[in-house]
């Protein structure tokens, strides 16, 4: 099946630590990275620990970065009320959130599933993660009917990302800087 979609590049925050010393210039004030991460790459995503941060704004976000930047959200839920609280999270970006990636532990209960993918996926495109655990067949299916994809965690084949519109790649590793995890993902 031949897709036509755009590839968009980009880190799980721009907060880390480890970027300081070799990502980010040394007299880089802090309030600044996000504006120098978005010279270099299309789009972020705002994880759901990084809405914990006291500067955790998205209207300030927005305004740091070019209009072209974009974000992607993420929702930590396991009920459709867990996610409904957190949406406000995804609509203060307004246009600039290009999609919702949905953490979540429900991986073999279709029911809570549907319920809780009902209460989101009008709002912005949406990409399914269950973390380390692979969702049950019934779960799968349920998600090939809604054409929404599940996050690809950088092991096996990537056949869930393509079941819908929307996809993320999530590979987690502390060893290298966002231009080395470009440079692998373009190569």
């Amino acid at each position: 099946m031949a897709r036509d979609y755009p590839l968009l590049i980009g880190a799980s925050g721009w907060f880390h630590s480890g970027w300081a010393a070799d990502y980010y210039p040394e007299d880089l004030p802090s309030d600044w990275r996000l504006s120098y991460y978005a010279n270099e790459f299309p789009v972020v995503l705002v994880t759901a620990e990084e809405w914990r941060l006291p500067e955790a704004d998205a209207t300030q976000w927005c305004e740091a970065s070019e209009a072209s930047f974009r974000f992607v959200v993420e929702i930590s839920a396991n009920t459709a009320e867990e996610a409904q609280s957190q949406l406000h999270r995804a609509a203060a970006f307004g246009d600039r959130c290009v999609g919702i990636l949905l953490r979540t532990r429900v991986n073999s209960d279709v029911a809570t599933l549907i319920s809780l993918l009902e209460s989101v996926e009008a709002f912005s495109p949406l990409c399914v993660d269950f973390g380390n655990e692979n969702p049950a067949g019934n779960v799968l299916q349920t998600l090939r009917s809604r054409q929404i994809s599940c996050c690809w965690h950088g092991e096996g084949e990537p056949e869930w990302l393509m079941l819908g519109s929307f996809g993320v790649a999530r590979i987690i590793t502390n060893d290298v800087n966002p231009r080395q995890i470009r440079y692998w993902v373009e190569t």
